[in-house]
């Protein structure tokens, strides 16, 4: 019987980590009925992983979902500043996508999307303790000259 359970076992192990995934990055307008219905969905667990996101992205901003097998499954907001850095709003996986493969996507397999846009550095400020778990887990580093941000070079 354990035998079984353990084939069983390896079957659905061999299936999860042998399907490939589709993702793709969209850009979206602040103020886009979806963007905000997105944010107001999930604001208390946005609360929860970056306490200092304000609701509101400004004009702008740049807007970016990640579609996972074309499911919003993520999404990060920044504002671009002139010196070539992203200084991230919000960096939002929902619930059932939260297993680094988003970032992983955007910050390794994608990095020469955030280099085309003239992005050396993505910079942002802790969050909970699982965030700062994610961000050290993608690559961030903690702003050893003093202050509280995260740095990723690109």
């Amino acid at each position: 019987m354990n035998g079984f359970i353990v084939l069983i076992n390896i079957y659905y192990l061999a299936k999860i980590y042998g399907s490939s995934e589709y993702f793709k990055i969209l850009n979206v307008k602040t103020g886009s009925e979806y963007l905000n219905e997105f944010l107001n969905f999930y604001s208390k667990q946005i609360q929860e992983f970056q306490p200092d996101f304000e609701e509101s992205p400004s004009e702008s901003d740049l807007n970016i979902f990640v579609l996972r097998d074309m499911v919003p499954a993520g999404i990060l907001i920044g504002n671009l500043k002139e010196s070539g850095i992203l200084d991230v709003k919000l960096d939002f996986v929902v619930p059932s996508y939260r297993d680094f493969k988003i970032g992983n996507f955007l910050f390794e397999q994608n990095a020469d999307y955030f280099r085309d846009k003239g992005i050396q550095e993505v910079v942002t400020k802790p969050g909970n303790s699982k965030h700062n778990r994610y961000l050290e887990e993608m690559g961030f580093q903690m702003n050893q000259n003093g202050g509280e941000l995260y740095r990723l070079s690109l």
